[in-house]
Order: C-alpha cells, then sequence, then structure tokens
C-alpha cells in the first residue's frame, strides 16, 4: 500500500518538475507580443479629408525586436484602400506615420483601419479601429 501510495507521488512529482523546466526559457519576452498604440485617426473620429490626405499614426512597442508591419484600410464593402508593409524594422519601438490619399470620398464614409505587428520570435498582435472620413 505504500509502495502504491509513494510511485503515485514519484510520478506527480516527475510530471511537476518536467513542466517546470520545459517552460523556463532564456527569453522570456518572446511569449509577449508587440503592444500596439493607433495614434490617429482615434476610434469612431471624423476626420477631415485635408490636402487631399488624411495622416495615420501608429506606435508599436516590444521587449524585442519588431520585424514586420502591415497596415490596411478598407471601406465597408471590404475592398482595401490603403495597404502598407514593411518589413525588417528591427528595433523594439516604432512609430510609423503615413498619409493615405482617399480617392473618390464624395460623403461621411466608414472606413476600417487594421495593423499588425510581429517580433522577432513570430509573435503577432493586430488592432483594428473603425473611422470616418469626410471630403
Amino acid at each position: 500500500m505504500t509502495h502504491r501510495y509513494f510511485l503515485i507521488l514519484a510520478i506527480n512529482t516527475t510530471l511537476i518538475v518536467t513542466t517546470l523546466f520545459s517552460s523556463c526559457s532564456k527569453n522570456d519576452e518572446d511569449i509577449a507580443a508587440p503592444v500596439i498604440s493607433i495614434i490617429q485617426p482615434a476610434a469612431n473620429d471624423t476626420v477631415q479629408i485635408t490636402h487631399g490626405y488624411i495622416t495615420i499614426k501608429v506606435v508599436a512597442s516590444d521587449n524585442v525586436e519588431i520585424k514586420d508591419m502591415e497596415m490596411n484600410i478598407k471601406d465597408e464593402s471590404g475592398t482595401v484602400l490603403f495597404n502598407y508593409d514593411l518589413d525588417n524594422l528591427g528595433d523594439r519601438s516604432y512609430t510609423c506615420i503615413e498619409n493615405f490619399y482617399p480617392q473618390h470620398i464624395t460623403q461621411v464614409t466608414k472606413l476600417k483601419l487594421n495593423v499588425t505587428f510581429q517580433n522577432e520570435y513570430k509573435n503577432w498582435e493586430s488592432k483594428t479601429i473603425d473611422f470616418f472620413v469626410k471630403p
């Protein structure tokens, strides 16, 4: 009877120790994805087209190097109006400021901005907001 309890205890202890050691990593930060902030436009904000464009400003940061960024703007039908892709960034913090030149906007139009960042460990994060553009 005592051997049975000892065997169960030994198996449980082995499983716990194996789990703890396998979950340890020299790079604790490799499990975290970049943090994204969409600065401009603000979510659900209405933006006036000035000089033919609107400015998009996005900031991302991470504990490790950010490698890739993708950004797109779609209208309500899902048509891509703007697409931006940047690879091999190599920074822990990145600020993207891009001008978007919307075409054929004759009334207040709802758009969707989606931004994705990926770090060197292939952990990624996306953020999406809706905003409105007026001529």
